[in-house]
């Protein structure tokens, strides 16, 4: 009994030692990070992020002051007296596409970290789409400094309209650590985000 518990103790002091090994032989990625996108998709309950779209459609047109845009609200007015009686003009949920500009990795000169597993909660009931991250933390060099990676997002106008960023925390995190759950939230009028690192973020 007393030879099988010290086996035991044995193989975890082994596995133990391998793993600590192998935190201190990571290395900083040596190539030049790459880009790429992905599309993911997030439930706008309301229609908020469409009623955005019709307001900055219609004050686009006021300016303009074309004939067009008194055809348009002749064909509006018309939808609605066709429409039931009681059936009022209320917003209505809508899948809403976004694309993700990422990084093949994300560094401050110190740490460096790659986002996983981006995806949306579409049972959070608030006024913009909350979103989670994973982010591996490839190589960590320093666990006095937060790897902090910035975002912007943009309508369908190629407008900013969120400019913010994710707070990865390394303390007690290894090279090879995966954190979880990180939070970022956009507007529901948010066609794409773009993930930066601090110096792109300023420009």
């Amino acid at each position: 009994m007393k030879t099988a518990k010290k086996i035991t103790a044995l193989a975890l002091a082994l596995c133990t030692l391998a793993l600590i090994l192998a935190s201190c032989g990571a290395k900083p990625p040596e190539n030049e990070a790459t880009t790429g996108t992905e599309i993911h998709s997030f439930l706008d309950k309301l229609g908020i992020g469409a009623e955005t779209k019709k307001a900055d459609s219609k004050t686009e047109a006021a300016e303009d002051k074309t004939e067009a845009e008194g055809k348009e609200e002749d064909k509006t007015a018309s939808e609605s007296a066709s429409k039931p009686e009681g059936e009022t003009e209320k917003n209505s949920a809508r899948i809403a596409d976004v694309e993700f500009v990422l990084k093949s990795y994300y560094t401050d000169g110190v740490n460096y970290g790659e986002i996983r597993n981006i995806r949306f909660d579409d049972d959070a009931f608030a006024s913009s789409a909350y979103g989670y991250i994973d982010v591996t933390m490839t190589y960590i060099k320093s666990h006095s400094k937060n790897l902090v990676i910035y975002y912007k997002a943009y309508d369908s106008a190629g407008k900013t309209v969120r400019n913010s960023a994710v707070v990865v925390k390394t303390d007690k995190i290894h090279s090879g650590d995966t954190v979880e759950h990180l939070r970022f939230n956009v507007p529901f009028s948010t066609v794409k985000v773009e993930f930066l690192n601090a110096d792109e973020a300023k420009k």
